[in-house]
């Protein structure tokens, strides 16, 4: 098994109570969580830390999600990072789009921290982990 805490992740998160919340979340499953809160913070971070994944709350970004997923995978060296939106909408043609447009994941609002720990597991491929 691999350890989680050499995995990075990148949160993209305007909101300061949910982003503690969420980061809170990951660092507690063992990966180890950078928290932006918009675009342009990104870029900067996905160059300096080349992360694992990244989590974009589609709400608070400050751009588009699926546009923040479409540069991501042209503009980055990006094919290894996992991109998971974590959308409002729950609409299934939205899930598709962003699908398209290079998200790996998309966890539709509202979800349990433990349903994100395990997405985040299923993506990064690690083994599952006992439900503490």
């Amino acid at each position: 098994m691999q350890e989680n805490a050499a995995k990075r992740i990148i949160l993209v998160e305007a909101s300061q109570g949910l982003a503690h919340a969420i980061s809170a979340a990951v660092e507690g499953a063992g990966y180890h969580c950078d928290t932006v809160a918009c675009a342009t913070e990104l870029t900067a971070s996905v160059a300096e830390n080349c992360p694992d994944m990244i989590l974009i709350d589609d709400q608070d970004s400050g751009s588009s999600a699926q546009a923040l997923c479409q540069s991501i995978r042209r503009d980055h060296d990006a094919g290894e990072i996992k991109i998971m939106l974590l959308n409002g909408s729950g609409r299934s043609i939205e899930h598709r789009r962003s699908k398209a447009l290079g998200a790996d994941s998309v966890l539709a609002k509202p979800f349990g921290l433990s349903e994100l720990r395990a997405e985040m597991r299923r993506l990064l491929s690690d083994a599952p982990v006992s439900a503490v």
